[in-house]
């Protein structure tokens, strides 16, 4: 949630991490970070396509729910 730096030998001191670690995380575990991303679905039927015309498109709308898979 906040940008953190890591420090010459690669550790962080905190870091918040969203959502929170599933059951079973070990504490003080290593981990890597690499191109974190967002896992997410478009909620069915949530998609309202808004007003377009040849060149432009604005109002579209839809909802998204995280998920892990």
């Amino acid at each position: 949630m906040t940008p953190r730096n890591a420090n010459a030998s690669g550790a962080l001191t905190l870091l918040e991490v969203n959502p929170p670690l599933r059951p079973g995380a070990a504490v003080g575990a290593a981990i890597t970070l690499i191109r974190p991303v967002c896992k997410a679905m478009i909620v069915p039927g949530s998609f309202k396509p808004g007003g377009f015309d040849a060149t432009l498109s604005e109002g579209t709308t839809f909802s998204v729910i995280q998920t892990l898979r």
